[in-house]
């Protein structure tokens, strides 16, 4: 933190006494008008808010009372209190209670039509007549006094200052815990104020942890773009007209604008803001490009930040809010639902169930099921609306004859039925749950009154299912599945979270069929991949394979499977997160920065917000299936050692598929063929190929097709699976032997044998793609052992390395892969191996010691120091060598 500044309550950031604080704020105040950001005018003029701003927040004891005590003076004099008790719209001199139309010379109680001096009322005994003005009275004072006791308990404005006080009072809502591993990302609690006047609107968050508590790491990409500098960083969306139809598409909302806090070590080192230019696509992250001042503060796990609304320049109608805490990794925590400025909420979140095969004429399919909870009041809620998913038809698009959209045939539901969970366990059972309502589908809708409200108490969570009956008309092989679309209700606001995409088959079909349904690929071998093994390459760290790892689920590849049929070949890939989600949140060029300020609140004035352009922004997931047709690694494009002729490119974002097609490697440049069928659900996609378009007859053929899969996001972190043959075998490693350890400083590579007897490896090579050189093996390796090659000379510190073996089929390629691995390493210092700590050789790959030859390697972590050790010393040797000579040479 800079001298000039300490961090006191009671002193100005500027450390000036609150005498000069008071003076340099009227005198700015007076000069620009403008102070924080206001604009000049007669109620907010740079004198007023210099007064407010510059003494009294900094007056008092540790200058919270001070602050405190002048927002209770300005309630009663200024904010709702004034407006409702005096000369105002409430009790006196106004619309309402004494001197306008309300109790006290008004039309209502006193000096009115009705009750103290209207209509005379009639004679009362003394007695009694006491008791009744008695009475009237104590109703006419607790009318006064009543609501400036409530009033005064909410605040009329909110003071970004570090100081959480002024959020006591407004309502919070509860995110879910544990839904992250790092609780300092983790949101617990979420508030939102809308100031009266609708000038600015204030957004509270609270996580688990610390927030904002980052590291301060700063990691390069290997292209010598900056990743991230350690950060943690919350995004805030906000729906200024709740039109989900404008602004950037987000959390179920249209954003028109977008406020970034960015920090570290518990500190805000930047807050910007953004709004949202409606002539891009609501996709394009970029749109965010008019860029504004926001004001942020946070302490321990709490943050408050603040917007002034003229810059975003659009009717403000009932905001909307969104949050995304991330961290440096990747990994982030999105908010379960939206919420509002009006009060209270009640959210619906889709669960995931297990989708039934839905068979024409039965009954009671339980097909859908949301859980719902009600915070800060009661809901009543009248009925629900549902949409249908699937139908009749593709979900993709391209040979298959699929399409984006299903076609509805509402013949295949004879009645939808609407349950709430009786018993709490969330397994519908007809006989213990209730139901709510029955509906229709009509034209892919279905309307379900409830027979009476149903209410939902405060903080209370209730589980529904949609419940179908299947026509005996229904066609076999139509999928069907709900999306909640609508909840009527009596009060308050209502946020409907995404739908989890999954469909139901109304019997299965006999064939793979492209349509996100994935019941047809229940007889098919599913392989597993590692999970959590998501990387992004990197410069600053080569002793790790040059990657680091990431934490993005939504490429996490943990599932593969290959379906060869007699016309085509189709595709399945399963991810731990959402398929085809993309990347809400892109990093802006703009938005790049060094750390300039030690302070806990930062704001950023301007009259003038920044206009830039930037390119369309549209941060996709991207999957790529790359295909070797002819099992010949020396034709096609080189993919990690396999000649791959042929790529299926597959791209998306918000669980909608954007593109997908089908390319041919010719000339060194791959070559568009066609569209390709997709069809994804939540974790799934599964897409489709014609033999035909692979150069393939039928399925006579006898040729090895050989697959290799690679996901990534906008980021470029991506996931990889290794190669199948058609029949679905593993080829990663195919055999009984495998690369276990590389040495480049030794310059020697290790096999393990994992078969129980001996295997030769006569005749086997190692490759090495950069080196461009073979090394033939010969003999033979042991059962369960490690056999170390020496003298591979031409090993280099970064390369791909591929272990060959002959090919028993004469009529194939000569060589098949076994095994093949790609690392960058300081050979100095680690060499390249498995982490086989099991002992049977298998292992993810990583730095392991150098002195594991021959023996179960043993992983390291490379520090920094170690990687510049050594040329550190060697230029020190140097150094010390010439100094020593020049100073003989003086002699």
């Amino acid at each position: 933190m800079p001298e000039d500044i300490e961090d006191k309550k009671g002193l100005s950031l500027t450390g000036q006494s609150p005498v000069q604080a008071l003076k340099t704020s009227v005198s700015q105040g007076k000069t620009n008008g403008v102070v924080n950001g206001k604009p000049a005018n007669l109620e907010k003029s740079g004198l007023v808010y210099g007064v407010i701003n510059g003494l009294i927040n900094t007056l008092g004891n540790n200058g919270n009372k001070g602050k405190r005590n002048e927002r209770r003076r300005r309630k009663l004099t200024e904010g709702p209190v004034a407006r409702g008790l005096t000369n105002g719209n409430g009790l006196i001199n106004g619309n309402g209670l004494i001197n306008g139309n309300g109790f006290i010379n008004g039309r209502g109680l006193t000096n009115g039509k009705r009750f103290l001096y209207g209509d005379k009322m009639p004679y009362l005994p003394r007695t009694k007549r006491g008791v009744t003005y008695g009475i009237v009275f104590i109703i006419i004072l607790s009318l006064i006094i009543g609501p400036y006791f409530y009033i005064t308990g909410l605040p009329d404005i909110i003071t970004i200052d570090g100081a959480f006080g002024d959020w006591e009072e407004v309502p919070k809502y509860t995110d879910g815990l544990g839904e992250v591993k790092n609780s300092d990302i983790d949101i617990e609690k979420v508030a939102v104020v809308n100031d009266e006047k609708a000038t600015e609107i204030s957004v509270y968050v609270k996580v688990d942890g610390n927030i904002l508590k980052g590291d301060g790491t700063s990691v390069t990409s290997a292209d010598g773009r900056k990743i991230n500098d350690g950060l943690d960083t919350i995004d805030i969306f906000v729906d200024m007209d709740s039109e989900e139809t404008t602004g950037y598409s987000v959390g179920g909302l249209g954003a028109d604008a977008h406020m970034r806090i960015i920090g570290w070590g518990n500190v805000v080192r930047r807050a910007v803001g953004a709004s949202f230019d409606d002539m891009r696509s609501k996709d394009d992250w970029n749109g965010f490009s008019h860029q504004f001042p926001v004001a942020a503060s946070c302490d321990g796990s709490e943050l408050e930040a603040q917007m002034d609304l003229e810059y975003v320049g659009k009717k403000v109608r009932s905001p909307k809010v969104y949050v995304i805490a991330s961290d440096n990794t990747g990994e982030k925590d999105d908010l379960d639902f939206t919420f509002s400025t009006d009060f209270g909420l009640l959210y619906f979140m889709q669960r995931e169930i297990e989708m039934p095969i839905l068979i024409p004429g039965s009954f009671s399919n339980c097909v859908s099921s949301w859980k719902c909870s009600a915070e800060v009041q009661s809901y009543w809620i009248e009925g629900v609306t549902l949409t249908r998913l699937g139908g009749k038809g593709g979900n993709g698009i391209g040979d298959g004859g699929g399409s984006d959209s299903f076609e509805n045939e509402d013949k295949d539901v004879s009645m939808v039925r609407f349950y709430v969970d009786g018993d709490g366990n969330g397994i519908f059972d007809e006989h213990v749950d209730t139901k709510l309502g029955t509906g229709q589908l009509i034209d892919g809708i279905v309307n379900i009154p409830f027979g009476e409200s149903y209410k939902i108490s405060i903080d209370e969570t209730k589980i529904f299912f949609a419940v179908v009956d299947i026509s005996p008309n229904a066609n076999n092989g139509n999928t069907l599945g709900w999306q909640l679309t609508e909840v009527s209700t009596k009060n308050g606001y209502v946020s409907i979270g995404r739908a989890v995409r999954g469909l139901s088959h109304i019997s299965v079909p006999s064939s793979i069929v492209i349509d996100g349904a994935f019941a047809d690929w229940a007889n098919y071998q599913e392989y597993n991949d590692e999970i959590n093994d998501v990387k992004r390459l990197t410069a600053s760290t080569p002793g790790k394979g040059n990657s680091q790892k990431q934490a993005v689920p939504n490429i996490d590849i943990s599932g593969i499977k290959v379906a060869k049929e007699k016309k085509d070949i189709s595709f399945y890939i399963r991810v731990e997160g959402e398929m085809m989600s993309g990347s809400a949140i892109l990093d802006l060029p703009t938005m790049r920065f060094s750390d300039t300020t030690s302070t806990t609140t930062v704001s950023h004035p301007s009259t003038e917000p920044e206009e830039i352009t930037l390119p369309v922004a549209i941060g996709e997931d991207l999957t790529m299936i790359y295909i070797d047709s002819d099992n010949d690694a020396k034709t096609g494009y080189n993919y990690s050692g396999l000649g791959a002729d042929y790529l299926i490119q597959i791209s998306g974002k918000n669980g909608v598929v954007k593109g997908s097609n089908l390319s041919k490697y010719e000339d060194g440049n791959w070559k568009y063929l066609c569209n390709v069928d997709v069809g994804i659900d939540e974790h799934r996609l599964e897409t489709q190929v014609l033999l035909s378009r692979l150069g393939l007859d039928d399925g006579n053929d006898n040729s090895k097709i050989k697959v290799a899969f690679k996901t990534t996001s906008w980021s470029g972190a991506f996931d990889e699976y290794s190669e199948f043959g058609r029949s679905g075998d593993r080829a990663y490693p195919t055999g009984l032997v495998w690369i276990n350890e590389i040495s480049p400083g030794g310059k020697w590579v290790e096999l393990w044998c994992n078969s129980t007897s001996e295997v030769s490896i006569q005749n086997w090579y190692i490759y090495g793609i950069n080196a461009n050189r073979w090394y033939r093996l010969t003999g033979t390796i042991s059962a369960k052992s490690y056999r170390v090659f020496l003298s591979v000379s031409w090993l280099l510190a970064s390369d791909t390395l591929i272990l060959f073996s002959p090919n028993p089929d004469p009529g194939g390629d000569p060589y098949i892969t076994e095994d093949y691995t790609t690392y960058n390493i300081n050979p100095s210092v680690c060499n390249w191996g498995r982490d086989n700590n099991a002992g049977d050789g298998m292992g993810s790959w990583t730095t392991t010691s150098l002195d594991t030859q021959g023996e179960r390697n043993e992983p390291v972590v490379v520090s920094e120091f170690e990687e510049l050790f050594v040329p550190i010393f060697v230029v020190s040797v140097s150094a010390i060598v010439f100094i020593r000579k020049r100073s003989k040479k003086r002699r």
